[in-house]
C-alpha cells in the first residue's frame, strides 16, 4: 500500500483528490473544549506512511537541479536502475473490488468493439461502430457461469447477442468506455486502454478487471499521484517508482487495486476531459522499463512511496514493524517547497473524541472500556521522528501501547511524524461538610456546633481508636478540621498506608484548621482514612480528633462502606461470667466457640459503634438467651431448631447511638426442655469495636478464700479489714477462683519471711520473695492484668524457701483486688 498525490488543476483541486483517494478520515477541527476536560494537540509533518520516495521532496531535489536516477538512488539507497521488458498489469476497476450484476460499455466513434471468450478465443462477436454516429452501449451480465451480452433497449438489457461459457474480454481499436460509475474516483464513462476481462463471481454478478500493458497502466497512475506540473525529473522518479511498485505483482499475475490501496489508476479519459497530460506521458516514455532494483535481489524494490514526510523519511520498520531493508532507511527530505502539508495541527481534541476513536480502532483489548477517558499520551519516537509506539494511559490508571500507525488511523493524523501537547484544565474542586453521608465512621463521634466553623458545625470524636474514612475518585484530598487544648494525635492513611501523624493540639481552639493535604495522585478511586490515637502531647488535655471539611480536587466523595470489625469469643473483650466452656471444633468462625448450659450465666461485652450482632448457633436441644442492650430491656432469642445452623446471626441490633459507648448482655436461660447450651461464635461491631470491659474493682478478704494445709490468722490494724494469715508451711495454699480480667495479691511483708509461688488455672507464672527488712502491711505482692475476662484460679502456694537475710520462710495472705468478681464455691 502507498499514499501519494494525484494530478489536479489547482491546488484546492488536488487537497480534495488526496483525501479521497486515500480514504483518511477528515483530521477534526477546532471546537469549543468543555473546561473541564483535558485537550489533545498532535502537531505534525508530512502526509503518508513517510517510507521510500517523497513526491514533494522529489519535486524539492529537482528544483534543486536533481536528475531522476539520483532522486530514486537518494531515497532508496543502494539501488540502481535496470531496464526490463514490459508486462501486462492486471486491475479491478471497480473501487472497492466489487463485483457487479452489469456493465456497460461503449465503443469509441468508427471502431470495433470484440467481445471474446477466454476459454475459447475462436468464439467472438465484433460489433463494428458506424462512423459519425452515436456509439451504442453494450450491456454485460452473469447468469450461472455464463457470460452474456446484450444490445442497449432504451436503458435496459435487450436481445442477446452472444453469450459465453465462463468469462469473457472485450477489446477494441481505441480505449473502451465504460459507462457506469468506475475507476477510484467513481467516475462515469471513463475510457481504458487495453483488455476488459469481466469473470463471473457468483450466479449473477462479474468483476471487471483491465488488462493493459505496463507503459499505458502508468500513464494513468502518474498524474493521479504527482501533479502534472511537477518538474520534468520529478515525475520521471515518479514513473520509475510506480513502475517498480507494480512490477512483481504483474509478472505473478496478481490482481491491483485502482485506489492507493496499490496505486491511483484513472484511465485515459473521459468526455472532455482528458487523463493523460503529455508531461507525465513523456515521463513514463523517457523511463520505459526502467527498475529499481538492489543487489543480487531477484525482484525490483516494492517502492513504497508518499506525498510528504516533512523534513525525513521513516524506517520501515519505524511504521509498519516490517523486516529493515537498507532501501527502506529514512533519510533526510526537501518536501519543504510548495507543500501544504510540510507541518500540520489538529487543533485541541478532547479526551472524549480521542478516546471514543482509539477505543473504535482497537477494541477493548488495548483501550478501558467507557466511560473511562484517556488522561495521558507518551510517544516512543525513533531517530527520525516517526512515532513508533503510543503508550496511553486511561482514567482506571491501566496504560495500553499502541503501533504510531494504529494511533495514527484511529485519529485520521497525517503521518506517523507527530508530537502530541496535553493541556489539563484547572482541576475542580468539590467541598464536602462533616454530615456528608458518603463518610464511614467508627467510634464516639459528636456534632459540635460552633459558629466560627464552616457550617456552624463540624464533627469531633474524644476517644482513641475513633476514625473517619473518605473514599473518593480525584488527584488530590484535604482534610480541615479543629485543633485545640483537649486534642490529640491522629494517624493519616492513603489507601491503607500511613503517611502521617497529625497533632490536633493548640493552647486555644482554633476551627478551619488545614490538618492534612496530599496531591499528585493517580487519577482513580482512593481512600484517606484518619484515626485518634491514644498518644497526645504533653499539655493536651485529652485525645481525639475532629473533621470540619473534606475537599477533593479532580474528582468526587464516593460512597465508603462503615467498616464491620469482628471479634472471636476469646480474648480479653469479652468477659464471661457463670462459667463458660470453650471448644475447638471446624464449624465455628475462627476455630472454636464458647458455651454454656448454667442458667444465669451472662457474656458481657462493652463497644462503641452503631450496630453489633451475636453470631452463634442453632439446633435441636439448644437452650435460649436473653438479650440485652444497655438498659433497655431483655430480649428471649431460643436456639432450639430442627435444623443445625453453625456461624448463625441470632441477634442483630438496630441502629445505635455511635457517640455513647454500649453494652451487650448475653444471659443463658431454661430452654424448651428446661435445659440447653447456649453458643457465643462471635461478634461483629459495625462503625465501632469491642472496649475493654468497664468491670468493677472488687476487694476480697482473705477470710472469704479457700486454704488448705496450716495457715494461722494474725490481727493488725494496719491489716485490711484488721487480719491476715500467715503459713510457713511448705505446700500450704491458698485458692481465689474469680471471673474477670486481672487480680492484685496483697499481703505484709518482713524479715522473717521467705518465698511463695503464684499458679493462674494451674500454670505456674511467678514465684514471689516477701522478705523486707521492715515490717510493711496490705501491701501489694503481686498482680496480673488484661487476662481473657473469663473464670480463673489463682493459687498461692508456699514454697519453704528463702532468701539468705531473712530468718523465716512465712508467707503472708491479706486480701485479694479483683478486676471482676469472685466465683464463691
Amino acid at each position: 500500500m502507498k499514499t501519494g498525490i494525484h494530478q489536479t488543476l489547482s491546488l484546492r483541486a488536488l487537497c480534495a483528490l488526496l483525501a479521497a483517494a486515500l480514504a483518511v478520515p477528515a483530521l477534526t477541527p477546532a471546537h469549543a473544549i468543555a473546561a473541564e476536560e483535558t485537550t489533545f494537540t498532535f502537531n505534525g509533518g508530512g502526509w503518508g506512511h513517510g517510507i521510500g520516495l517523497s513526491q514533494y521532496g522529489a519535486k524539492g531535489y529537482a528544483e534543486k537541479g536533481w536528475a531522476y536516477d539520483r532522486i530514486l538512488k537518494h531515497y532508496y539507497q543502494g539501488t540502481r536502475l535496470e531496464t526490463k521488458p514490459a508486462v501486462t498489469v492486471r486491475v479491478n476497476l471497480d473501487k472497492a473490488k466489487a463485483a457487479r450484476n452489469r456493465w456497460r460499455v461503449q465503443a469509441s466513434k468508427d471502431t470495433t468493439i470484440t467481445f471474446i471468450q477466454l476459454s475459447d478465443t475462436t468464439k467472438r462477436v465484433a460489433l463494428r461502430q458506424l462512423k459519425g454516429s452515436t456509439p451504442a452501449i453494450w450491456w454485460v451480465t452473469t447468469a450461472g457461469n455464463d457470460t452474456r451480452v446484450h444490445a442497449d433497449d432504451g436503458g435496459r438489457p435487450g436481445e442477446v447477442v452472444e453469450a459465453f461459457a465462463g468469462r469473457c474480454y472485450v477489446t477494441s481499436d481505441a480505449p473502451i468506455r465504460i459507462v457506469d460509475r468506475s475507476g477510484p474516483f467513481n467516475h462515469t464513462n471513463v475510457a481504458w486502454r487495453g483488455r476488459l476481462h469481466f469473470i463471473p463471481q457468483e450466479a449473477t454478478t462479474s468483476i471487471c478487471v483491465n488488462y493493459v500493458d505496463m507503459e499505458d497502466y502508468l500513464k494513468g497512475v502518474v498524474p493521479r499521484e504527482s501533479p502534472s506540473s511537477f518538474p520534468t525529473e520529478a515525475l520521471k522518479a515518479q514513473a520509475v517508482a510506480a513502475r517498480s511498485y507494480a512490477y512483481q505483482d504483474a509478472v505473478e499475475k496478481r490482481v491491483l487495486w485502482c485506489t492507493a490501496m496499490s496505486q491511483v489508476y484513472n484511465g485515459q479519459s473521459r468526455p472532455e476531459v482528458v487523463h493523460e497530460p503529455a508531461s507525465t506521458n513523456a515521463a513514463v516514455a523517457a523511463t520505459a522499463g526502467q527498475l529499481v532494483w538492489y543487489g543480487t535481489e531477484t525482484k525490483p524494490v516494492k517502492t513504497y512511496f508518499s506525498s510528504s514526510s516533512g523534513g525525513h523519511t521513516a524506517n520501515v520498520e519505524d511504521v509498519w514493524f516490517s523486516t529493515p531493508r537498507p532501501y527502506y532507511k529514512g533519510v533526510v527530505d526537501e518536501d519543504k517547497s510548495g507543500n501544504p502539508y510540510y507541518s500540520w495541527t489538529t487543533g485541541a481534541l478532547t479526551a472524549s473524541d480521542v478516546s471514543n476513536k482509539v477505543r473504535a480502532r482497537v477494541g477493548s483489548s488495548y483501550a478501558a472500556p467507557a466511560p473511562h477517558l484517556i488522561t495521558n499520551v507518551a510517544l516512543e519516537r525513533a531517530s527520525t521522528g516517526h512515532v513508533r509506539y503510543a503508550n496511553i494511559t486511561w482514567s482506571n490508571g491501566v496504560t495500553y501501547k499502541i503501533r504510531g500507525d494504529t494511533m495514527r488511523g484511529a485519529l485520521g493524523l497525517r503521518s506517523t511524524k507527530f508530537t502530541v501537547a496535553t493541556k489539563r484544565p484547572e482541576p475542580v474542586t468539590n467541598v464536602y461538610s462533616e454530615a456528608n453521608a458518603n463518610l464511614a465512621w467508627s467510634g464516639p463521634w459528636k456534632r459540635i456546633t460552633r459558629g466560627d466553623a464552616h457550617g456552624g458545625t463540624y464533627a469531633r470524636a474524644g476517644v482513641a481508636r475513633s476514625r473517619f474514612v473518605a473514599r473518593f475518585d480525584g488527584t488530590s484530598v484535604r482534610w480541615v478540621g479543629t485543633k485545640g487544648p483537649s486534642f490529640g494525635r491522629s494517624s493519616v492513611a492513603i489507601n491503607g498506608v500511613e503517611v502521617a501523624t497529625v497533632d490536633l493540639y493548640a493552647a486555644s481552639t482554633r476551627t478551619k484548621q488545614t490538618l492534612f493535604t496530599t496531591s499528585g495522585l493517580s487519577q482513580g478511586e482512593h481512600t484517606l482514612t484518619v484515626t485518634a490515637l491514644s498518644s497526645k502531647n504533653a499539655r493536651s488535655s485529652g485525645v481525639g480528633t475532629s473533621l470540619d471539611r473534606i475537599y477533593v480536587t479532580g474528582g468526587t466523595l464516593l460512597s465508603a462502606p462503615v467498616p464491620v470489625q469482628r471479634y472471636q469469643e476469646s480474648g480479653a473483650r469479652v468477659v464471661e461470667f457463670g462459667g463458660w466452656s470453650s471448644e475447638t471444633t471446624a464449624v465455628a468462625s475462627g476455630g472454636s466457640r464458647i458455651f454454656n448450659a448454667s442458667v444465669g450465666a451472662r457474656a458481657v461485652v462493652d463497644f462503641y459503634g452503631e450496630k453489633i450482632a451475636w453470631v452463634g448457633s442453632k439446633g435441636p436441644g439448644l437452650g435460649s438467651a436473653s438479650v440485652r442492650l444497655d438498659d433497655g430491656p431483655s430480649r428471649t432469642i431460643s436456639l432450639d431448631a430442627s435444623a443445625t445452623a453453625h456461624q448463625a446471626t441470632l441477634f442483630e441490633s438496630g441502629t445505635l447511638d455511635r457517640a455513647k459507648p454500649h453494652r451487650l448482655t448475653i444471659e443463658v436461660r431454661p430452654g424448651s426442655s428446661g435445659s440447653g447450651r447456649v453458643f457465643v461464635d462471635r461478634l461483629d461491631v459495625t462503625g465501632g469495636w469491642v472496649k475493654s470491659p468497664l468491670l468493677p474493682s472488687t476487694r476480697v478478704q482473705e477470710t472469704r478464700v479457700k486454704r488448705s494445709g496450716s495457715w494461722t490468722t494474725y490481727r493488725n490494724a494496719l491489716a485490711s479489714g484488721g487480719t491476715h494469715i500467715v503459713s510457713g508451711r511448705r505446700g500450704s495454699a491458698v485458692n481465689v477462683v474469680f471471673e474477670g480480667s486481672g487480680i492484685a495479691w496483697y499481703g505484709a511483708k518482713t524479715r522473717h519471711y521467705g518465698k511463695a509461688e503464684v499458679l493462674l488455672d494451674g500454670v505456674r507464672i511467678a514465684v514471689v520473695d516477701l522478705y523486707n527488712p521492715t515490717v510493711v502491711l496490705n501491701r501489694k505482692i503481686w498482680g496480673t492484668a488484661g487476662l481473657p475476662a473469663k473464670r480463673h484460679v489463682l493459687t498461692i502456694r508456699v514454697l519453704g524457701t528463702k532468701r539468705t537475710a531473712a530468718i523465716g520462710t512465712l508467707v503472708s495472705v491479706d486480701a485479694f483486688v479483683i478486676k471482676g468478681q469472685p466465683v464463691v464455691e
